[in-house]
């Protein structure tokens, strides 16, 4: 079964869960979390729901070799954007 997570933690982040939930069905993917660089926490909570919130270098070391993986934008700022695209290129 195939795995999802979010860049990113903020609002737009969040808009993206919401999206992605209505989309994806239970059998075809599971939600891991939103990925975050330094986060503070390990969970972020959701819309009444708790979410594990995983620093980048945590989920790439996790998850670089795993093919069942998606990755859905949350950030907004292309600048961010930009240095995200060089941290996750395996992806």
């Amino acid at each position: 079964m195939r795995k999802y997570f979010i860049l990113g933690s903020g609002g737009f982040a969040k808009e993206v869960l919401f999206l992605a939930e209505e989309a994806i069905s239970p059998v075809d993917g599971t939600f891991g979390g939103f990925i975050e660089h330094d986060p503070k926490t390990d969970t972020i909570n959701c819309v009444g729901n708790t979410h594990k919130l995983w620093d980048e270098t945590e989920f790439i070391a996790e998850y670089a070799d795993r093919k069942d993986v998606d990755i859905y934008i949350g950030i907004g700022n292309p600048a961010i954007l930009t240095k995200l695209k060089e941290v996750f290129k395996d992806f």
